[in-house]
């Protein structure tokens, strides 16, 4: 009797493998696309940055989960759907794209530091806050770690000059400190270490990343994709969903901003080079328009409309994180009679109906809820700069449900 457990590989690839099998470099052996229910990109720069480093430090960075839907290789490649590793996988290709913008403050060494202090006279905390912030800028303004882009000892050089001494490029005194620096063994020592040690520590290509891989029965991928998902940004109940109700009951969207909406994130994972299994189905505005959408798509994108169109009631939408609103979801579950804790539920129970008319019921009721509160709520934000939402979302959910 088969197990589970028959349907799991474990393999260990190393990141440029893992980031040529995420692009679209077709002489790779392998591919990696998103799929539909996946959440966007949702990491800001400090979180990659965090990443990095601990690679940089050797810690384990955490397993990706691939799925193989038909194990094998098709037409020389084998095509997997990332399940579980997708902030990860990002941050290793911003990483790989541009290196050197990851670089701070914090790597600079206090050896290196403490020689340039010395031969520069600039030995006070002032003088040496002043080199680190110096050499952070100009590492971070090289395009990448070769001598063609700029890496050598006479580039630092240079900047220290200008920005430490404040020495002005077209003084003669800036030829003389120049030669000055560049001769002294200390300091050339100091740069050549400095630059060395950096270039050395920041290719991470050969790094390996554990992957797991499961091929067995799709409908076991929402439980192995939560169990996985207890580090990092923590997935949300209709992230979990999203996986459940992938291809099921999938139906065109007429309204136009809630498909615009949907696609906003997947934008944003195109821009990223990412292979999207969404963009692979529709490539312009007439094949999205005609385009069947799973229900996660739909909530997701009519959560995200609310929130923009019904200021008063709900958050508004962060890009940043491209994270499903859950506006669309609690409403769609409570308008139709289910309790929240019951949202699984909620695909078997609007099967066969037209979302379009219970999207226009529920806009209808949010719009008479949003006109009774009008009155008391735009008075307090009148008096704010920012918006401020005075409520929980379930209050409004369950007087929306009650207009309905």
């Amino acid at each position: 009797m088969e197990s589970i457990r028959d349907f799991v590989d474990v393999e260990s690839w190393f990141v440029d493998e893992l980031i040529r099998a995420t692009s679209k470099d077709k002489s790779s052996k392998r591919e990696i696309i998103v799929p539909s229910f996946q959440r966007g990109i949702v990491w800001n720069k400090k979180k990659q940055e965090l990443l990095i480093e601990s690679i940089k430090k050797g810690y384990p960075i955490g397993t990706l989960l691939l799925y193989e839907e038909n194990s094998g290789v098709a037409l020389g490649k084998r095509c997997y759907k990332l399940i579980d590793g997708l902030q990860r996988t990002n941050a290793l290709k911003q990483y790989s794209k541009s290196p050197t913008s990851f670089f701070s403050k914090a790597d600079v060494p206090d050896a290196t530091v403490d020689n340039l202090s010395r031969e520069m006279a600039k030995t006070s905390e002032q003088g040496r806050d002043s080199i680190k912030r110096v050499i952070t800028n100009w590492v971070k303004g090289v395009r990448d770690f070769t001598e063609t882009a700029g890496w050598d000892a006479s580039g630092i050089t240079s900047a220290l000059i200008q920005n430490v001494l404040n020495i002005p490029s077209e003084s003669p005194d800036y030829y003389a400190e120049f030669g000055r620096l560049l001769n002294n063994d200390h300091v050339k020592n100091a740069i050549n270490e400095f630059l060395q040690k950096v270039r050395e520590t920041s290719d991470i290509k050969k790094v390996k990343v554990p992957i797991i891989i499961f091929s067995g029965d799709a409908s076991h991928l929402p439980a192995v994709f939560e169990l996985l998902n207890t580090k990092g940004t923590v997935l949300s109940r209709y992230e979990v969903f999203a996986a459940q109700w992938s291809e099921k009951d999938k139906q065109k969207i007429k309204n136009k901003k809630i498909r615009e909406f949907i696609w906003k994130k997947y934008d944003r994972l195109d821009e990223e080079s990412f292979t999207s299994e969404a963009y692979e189905q529709a490539t312009d505005e007439k094949s999205r328009r005609v385009q069947e959408y799973t229900l996660f798509e739909y909530l997701f994108g009519f959560g995200e409309y609310l929130a923009d169109k019904y200021k008063l009631l709900f958050k508004e939408s962060n890009d940043d994180r491209a994270r499903p609103s859950s506006a669309g979801f609690n409403l769609f579950t409570a308008c139709i009679g289910l309790r929240i804790n019951e949202m699984s539920q909620l695909p078997e129970r609007i099967r066969g109906m037209d979302r379009s008319v219970l999207e226009d019921w529920i806009e209808q009721a949010t719009q008479f809820v949003e006109n009774t509160l009008r009155p008391v709520l735009s008075v307090k934000q009148h008096k704010r700069k920012q918006r401020t939402i005075y409520h929980s979302e379930y209050q409004i959910v369950s007087m929306i449900a009650a207009a309905f």
